[in-house]
């Protein structure tokens, strides 16, 4: 076997124990799993920090903060910040707001959040 073929595999089983790892730490709360979001409609979310990126948009400045929970992914966007003590990748998030459709992407503007126990 080849080493990058062996990289691979175990990258992708990596990529899996991950996933399965957040799917059972998000399923005994209250929320609405990722990947079952309607779009327009109130709703909660709970993940993991995958990445924070800070984007001007309008030339404002804006905080993104990419979630997961092992079914998909939800991004929040916040007007006028460029970080949030506390919100860093690997911390755990609940959100609550109206999601909407962004370039192939669900995102909530400006949710209500609230930093969970790790």
């Amino acid at each position: 076997m080849g080493v990058f073929k062996r990289k691979h595999e175990e990258s992708s089983d990596l990529t899996d124990l991950n996933t399965e790892r957040l799917r059972d730490k998000f399923e005994v709360l209250d929320v609405v799993r990722m990947n079952l979001v309607v779009d327009r409609t109130p709703v909660r979310v709970a993940g993991e920090v995958k990445r924070t990126v800070v984007a001007p948009r309008s030339g404002i400045p804006t905080l993104e903060v990419v979630l997961s929970d092992g079914h998909g992914e939800v991004t929040a966007v916040f007007s006028g910040r460029r970080s949030i003590p506390g919100v860093i990748n690997g911390r755990c998030l609940a959100l609550e707001g109206v999601a909407r459709p962004d370039k192939g992407r669900h995102i909530m503007m400006n949710p209500v959040y609230t930093i969970l126990p790790s």
